[in-house]
């Protein structure tokens, strides 16, 4: 039994530094301390296709802009709780991979979920005006994948700035959320509602497929 659980820490230790490596060696590629990568990069990530996205982009052509603009602090809230959790309990994750597994899981059966309920969704204007909720937006952000690119690559190095880059990185979610909600919301009045609706649903299930698939690919 002793022998197991020194070759345990042994294992840990090393899986944290190679991890740190990595970590490093991620920065350093793609100069996180420089402010013009950073926004450059985050913006990147920001604007690619994800969970939460998907669901602004659906509540921007379903709802309109004035009643999805609202669900912007609930993503800016969502990242801000997922990259100070993954940041703070980096090692628990390290050394308990299984606590990882579980998370994924769970993050796809919510993505599921939400799925099921716009495919499900009643098409008539009491729904309409409250499909995609303020919940639904900071629950899926804080699941999100991407968070942990954010904790592990986009913010650098340096704790001495770190706040800064932190609230940095929030405007710039900020920004990004409107982008999509607003971008989404010129397609109002031309969208048949239940068709977003169902395309969202495909989008956010083709997400969470992944989350499932990937560790055994």
């Amino acid at each position: 039994m002793r022998v197991y659980q020194a070759n345990r820490r042994k294992i840990s230790r090393n899986i944290l530094r190679v991890l740190s490596e990595l970590k490093f060696k991620a920065r350093g590629v793609t100069a996180m301390d420089d402010p013009i990568a950073f926004v450059t990069f985050a913006l990147l990530i920001l604007l690619t296709p994800g969970p939460t996205n998907t669901l602004l982009a659906v509540a921007g052509a379903s709802q309109g802009l004035r009643a999805s603009i609202v669900l912007v602090p609930a993503e800016v809230l969502g990242y801000a709780i997922s990259i100070l959790c993954i940041t703070l309990l980096l090692g628990t994750f390290v050394e308990y991979p299984f606590v990882t597994i579980a998370i994924r899981f769970f993050a796809a059966l919510y993505l599921f979920s939400v799925a099921t309920y716009l495919w499900r969704i009643p098409s008539d204007k009491h729904f309409e005006r409250r499909s995609i909720t303020f919940s639904s937006i900071f629950i899926t952000t804080i699941l999100n994948p991407k968070g942990v690119l954010f904790s592990l690559v986009v913010m650098p190095q340096n704790s001495g700035v770190w706040l800064e880059y932190f609230l940095a990185l929030m405007v710039l979610i900020m920004i990004a959320s409107i982008s999509w909600i607003v971008t989404s919301s010129l397609m109002h009045t031309r969208l048949s509602v239940p068709i977003v609706r169902r395309a969202g649903a495909a989008v956010i299930s083709l997400f969470a497929a992944v989350l499932i698939v990937a560790p055994f690919i």
